[in-house]
């Protein structure tokens, strides 16, 4: 059997229900892909820009250096080696928040190699200002240990922008990706709404194609087929009055053909007395007849003829 709720009214609400599930499904579905887009976004964001600023804080960090231990390479100072640990130490700090970030491998190994080429360089410095007589330090070993920590200072601002350009296109090629299935996922959850919305007006129709085919049926009168209805409880009571009309004009119409039989046998039986009187007089069977006699003889016969036809 088939299922219907318990009104029409209930039955349309379904119908709608079902219809639009697949397009909200489809609604949600868009809304959750671009708020978890946007969530990846603004961390990619986020994480870039902070790789980037502390990677140009590193690099001013290593100028403060190359300032600091250029001076010392110039003069024996003790305030500079204060002021050179201050930077180290200001450096050693910029460089483990820059090692908490989501680092890749690449990162991570320049700035390693950054980082050990700055302590290479302060032990080389405090070594010499721990001294009673420091040496002279070699300028020339001393610029180009600056020159390689300052070249892999770079390499790690040129890494961090390589990183940045690449979480861009990453973010590029998900954006398409979820477009690409929103768009496809709209296109079959409109196919399916399309086809739930098909099958339930057929589903819809079929009462009232029913109940106009009932309405059909006695109108034509058609009274010997028996009327139902399948549908919602109200269609269904609507199917069970038009079979009780059904019965009730039945009733009517066999009351009127019982009516008429007997009125036309009622009025047959005179009339045919009347008719043969007016043929018997016709034929003169009473006797001769005067024109005028005849005249009125002829009159009722051929009116007795066309009753008779009349009631047939």
């Amino acid at each position: 059997m088939t299922f219907y709720p318990r009104s029409f009214l209930g039955l349309l609400l379904a119908g709608f229900t079902l219809v639009i599930l697949p397009l909200v499904g489809a609604l949600a579905y868009s809304a959750w892909n671009t708020e978890r887009l946007a969530g990846k976004s603004r961390t990619a964001v986020f994480n870039a820009s902070q790789a980037a600023r502390a990677s140009r804080s590193l690099v001013d960090r290593i100028a403060a250096i190359e300032r600091v231990a250029q001076q010392m390479t110039l003069l024996n100072d003790a305030e500079l080696a204060i002021d050179y640990a201050r930077v180290h130490r200001s450096f050693k700090q910029l460089a483990a928040e820059i090692a908490q970030l989501p680092l890749d491998d690449a990162q991570a190994h320049a700035l390693n190699v950054t980082v050990e080429h700055e302590q290479n360089l302060y032990e080389i410095l405090t070594a010499a200002g721990n001294e009673r007589s420091p040496p002279r330090l070699d300028s020339k070993a001393i610029g180009s240990r600056i020159d390689a920590l300052i070249d892999s200072a770079r390499d790690v601002l040129a890494i961090n922008n390589r990183v940045v350009d690449r979480e861009v296109e990453r973010l590029r090629v998900s954006a398409e990706m979820v477009q690409r299935n929103i768009i496809l996922l709209l296109i079959f959850s409109t196919a399916v709404a399309l086809a739930i919305a098909l099958a339930l007006t057929r589903y819809i129709a079929r009462p009232i194609t029913e109940i106009d085919a009932a309405i059909r049926q006695l109108g034509g009168a058609d009274f010997a087929q028996p009327i139902s209805v399948r549908g919602p409880e109200d269609l269904r009571y609507l199917g069970r009055r038009l079979d009780w009309l059904r019965r009730r004009l039945n009733e009517f119409e066999t009351q009127k053909n019982r009516f008429l039989r007997h009125v036309s046998h009622e009025l047959k039986t005179p009339l045919t007395a009347l008719r043969e009187g007016a043929e018997l007089l016709n034929d003169q069977v009473a006797g001769p007849l005067a024109p005028p006699q005849r005249q009125v003889v002829g009159i009722m016969r051929d009116n007795s003829i066309k009753l008779q036809r009349l009631i047939e």
